[in-house]
């Protein structure tokens, strides 16, 4: 169960895989979905990076999220793993999201 904003209903965390392209910057790489009262309200953790691959395998693939209090405050991070493609090799990368649902943080 995932509740990033402490309200006691499961919210939903989402991420895009962008290939042979770009993920344009007005388009969400990572996002969640808060559960509210009427419906879903969408909100955006990280937007694309707008960068344009050179040839075919070139992207960003993120693999997991997953939820962890990383900096012990109390409420739930994003941890993700993500790799950086390129024709020539891939990038692992871990990246830390401090709690988006947490007011006053970015996306949240």
């Amino acid at each position: 169960m995932l509740d990033l904003n402490g309200d006691g209903r499961v919210d939903i965390v989402g991420a895009a895989i962008h290939r042979d392209g770009r993920l344009p910057q007005d388009v969400a790489a990572v996002w969640w979905l808060e559960q509210g009262l009427t419906g879903w309200v969408a909100h955006v953790i990280k937007w694309g990076s707008g960068s344009l691959g050179l040839r075919t395998f070139n992207g960003k693939k993120w693999d997991q999220l997953f939820p962890l209090d990383v900096d012990g405050d109390g409420d739930l991070d994003l941890v993700a793993n993500v790799e950086e493609m390129n024709r020539l090799r891939s990038i692992p990368a871990v990246v830390w999201f401090a709690n988006p649902g947490r007011a006053g943080a970015p996306g949240g």
